[in-house]
Parts: structure tokens; sequence; C-alpha cells
């Protein structure tokens, strides 16, 4: 049984434990800044998400990150739900997928991102979504106003991009390289420097759904290098040179419910008879041709007219 002395004195011993606990608390911030005055700012704030830490698995939700010095968020071989997360004028790219990653991004915004980018986009870092290797869905997001690219695929990378907005963009809306799949639904794709949507690389595959690409400086759709794409219920338009580019042994597949129109040169050109058209399109008003095809051979059963 505790005598009141003894009681007495594990009281005042439960008391100072817990202003000591109350103390490291509260210190821990002007810790951290004393720490921080001895390291480069540059090393601090490189990563918006990789300041301190290193995440396997990270949940972010009604988050903002500007202004770094690289990405807004930086992971590689790790895992991401971002929901109504802003991503914005970071030097290099909003979201940066690295090394077998995998991720959501739901409701955010990825727009302004490539502040470093000077002079001409080509080979440079600076998109609102960046995926190397990696594997992602997006969903009601819009990647727009980037220096380069809205959405930049390379290597293996696997996306799902679904009701969103690409805008914008510097170069590409979305763009790729080799070996890079993604399916586009219900999601428009706008006054892009260079493409709407570029297929390029043997094993890059995108299908696109119900996707309105509209106002492109190149090419709507362009499809060189061996790369693949599928059109469904599509539309493509006001294209400042081709609405749809083959070329290079690309293959483009037709499907139904698509509409080509408006292109200032032609609506479709295809270097060599590499495509396929089925179901109901809708062709008018291309500058040039509404189809066009190079060498001089027979177009495939179910095309339009030369």
């Amino acid at each position: 049984m505790l005598t009141p002395v003894l009681r007495k004195r594990l009281l005042t011993a439960a008391n100072y434990a817990v202003l000591i606990l109350m103390a490291l608390v509260a210190l821990f911030p002007i810790y951290f800044m004393v720490i921080a005055s001895f390291k480069n700012t540059e090393d601090l704030f490189r990563n918006g998400i990789r300041m301190v830490f290193e995440f396997d698995n990270l949940t972010v939700a009604n988050y903002e990150y500007t202004l770094t010095t690289k990405d807004g968020i930086y992971l590689e071989a790790s895992v991401l739900d971002a929901r109504n997360v802003r991503a914005t004028k970071n030097r290099r790219n909003g979201i940066q997928l690295s090394s077998r990653s995998s991720g959501t991004i739901w409701a955010s915004n990825l727009d302004s991102n490539g502040q470093a980018v000077k002079g001409s986009t080509t080979g440079k870092t600076g998109h609102g979504l960046g995926v190397a290797s990696s594997q992602v869905s997006v969903g009601n997001t819009s990647m727009s106003s980037n220096k380069v690219c809205g959405a930049s695929l390379t290597g293996t990378a696997r996306v799902t991009v679904t009701d969103s907005r690409i805008a914008g963009n510097g170069r590409h809306g979305v763009g790729t390289t080799a070996g890079s799949r993604a399916t586009i639904s219900d999601t428009t794709v706008s006054r892009s420097g260079h493409n709407g949507v570029l297929a390029s690389g043997s094993g890059t595959v995108i299908d696109l759904r119900n996707v309105t690409i509209t106002d492109s400086r190149k090419h709507g759709l362009s499809v060189p290098t061996k790369g693949a794409a599928t059109m469904t219920n599509t539309v493509i338009a006001t294209s400042g040179k081709v609405n749809a580019s083959v070329s290079d042994r690309g293959r483009l597949t037709v499907l139904g419910g698509n509409t080509i129109r408006r292109a200032k040169s032609h609506g479709i050109a295809v270097a060599r008879p590499s495509w396929r058209s089925q179901g109901r399109a809708i062709w008018s008003r291309a500058t040039g041709s509404t189809a066009c095809w190079s060498p001089n051979r027979a177009p495939p059963d179910g095309s339009p007219p030369r």
C-alpha cells in the first residue's frame, strides 16, 4: 500500500514527465529551424514532399506544393494517394512517379510547372505529371499550362486518365516514349504547342475513348516510329497541320463514332497503309484531303474516299 509521502512523490514525478514531454513538443520546431539553418536551402526544398522524409506509402489530401526547386511531389518505388492536391509553379514537374511507383491522383491541379524551362522545350523536363516506368490512375484533374507536357510517359509507364482537362501545354498534351501505354477517356486536350497526343515508339499504345482534341499547333494525334493508337467516339479538330498523322510504321485503328474535322492540312495522313477503320466516322472540312495515304496504294476497306 502506498504511503501518503510515496504517493506525493509519484504524482510529482508524473507531473514532471508531462511537463518535459510538452516542452519537447513545443521546442521541436525551434530545433528543426536551428538544424535547417546549417543546411543549404536548395537541399531542404529540392522536392516539396522529399524535403525531409522518404515514403514507402504516401497519402496527401488538401495540400499545396508550389515553387519548389525541382518537383512538387517526387516518388521512387513508392505508393501515392493524392486527392485535392495543388502541385503548381514548380521548377520541374508537379508530380513525378519513378522506378516502379504506383498511385492515384484525384481532383487535383498540376498546372504551370516547368518554371525552369527557357527557350526550346525539346528533351526538357517541365510537366504537370511525369510517369517513368510506373503506373498511375488520374481522374478529375487539370494538367494545363505546363512549359513542356501536360503528362509525360516514359519507359514502361502505365497510365489511365479520365474526366480531366489538359490544355495550353508548351509541347504535347500527352507525350510518350517507347513502351508506354495509356487509356484516356472523357477528357479534353486543347491548345498544345506541338501535338495534342503523341503515341511514339515501339510498344507504345494509346487508347482514346470519348476524347476531344482541338487547336493543336501541329497534329491533334501523332503516331510515329512504331507507336500505336486506337480512337473511339473521339473528336479531333482544328489542328494546325494534320488532325491525325501516322508515320514510320505507326498504327492507327479508327473505331466507331469519331469526328475528324477542320484541319488546316489533311484530316488523317498515313505515310504507310498502317491503319484500320470500322464503324462510322465523320470527315469534314479539311483544307487538304480528308484522308491521305502514301505511298500511292489503295486504302484499306472501310476507309473514306481519297
